[in-house]
């Protein structure tokens, strides 16, 4: 049975654990430029984290000027 489960586990997405999830916001929150999070998704794919979420910028910005904010919270993600 535990075989089982370890398999099922592998094979089917599960979101990550709540400290977890507290981690990622603060990483992203650190970042000049987020105002905040808006959508924070997660999922576990075997033995990697996959995050998926949109944040806030100052709506003044250009497009290129948010996507440059959001690739700043990328590699301490990685890193994490």
């Amino acid at each position: 049975m535990d075989f089982y489960l370890r398999a099922t586990k592998e094979l089917v997405d599960e979101a990550v654990d709540r400290e977890t999830i507290e981690k990622i916001k603060r990483v992203v929150l650190e970042v000049e430029g987020v105002k905040g999070i808006q959508d924070l998704k997660t999922r576990i794919f075997g033995h990697k984290v996959y995050v998926d979420l949109e944040i806030y910028v100052d709506e003044r910005l250009t497009v290129k000027e948010g996507h440059d904010i959001a690739q700043r919270y990328t590699m301490p993600l990685k890193r994490k």
